[in-house]
């Protein structure tokens, strides 16, 4: 039997926190922080809840992303 303290470790806690941190910001241009912020704080608490693994970022993939989404 899990308990909450071992189930919500500050591990997944701050991924999803930096991980709904970063779309917010992206998504946006950094507008609407005050509401971004409850925003983020809902997404991470329902991630948790419904336990949704931590997406795992890989390196190779990034350079194109960030080109794609920097080009205006």
């Amino acid at each position: 039997m899990t308990t909450l303290r071992s189930a919500l470790s500050i591990k997944k806690v701050l991924g999803w926190l930096i991980v709904y941190s970063l779309l917010w910001i992206v998504l946006t241009e950094s507008s609407g922080i005050a509401f971004g912020s409850f925003v983020i704080l809902a997404a991470t608490c329902i991630s948790l809840y419904l336990a949704v693994p931590t997406p795992t970022l890989k390196m190779r993939y990034m350079p194109p992303f960030v080109v794609f989404f920097s080009k205006k």
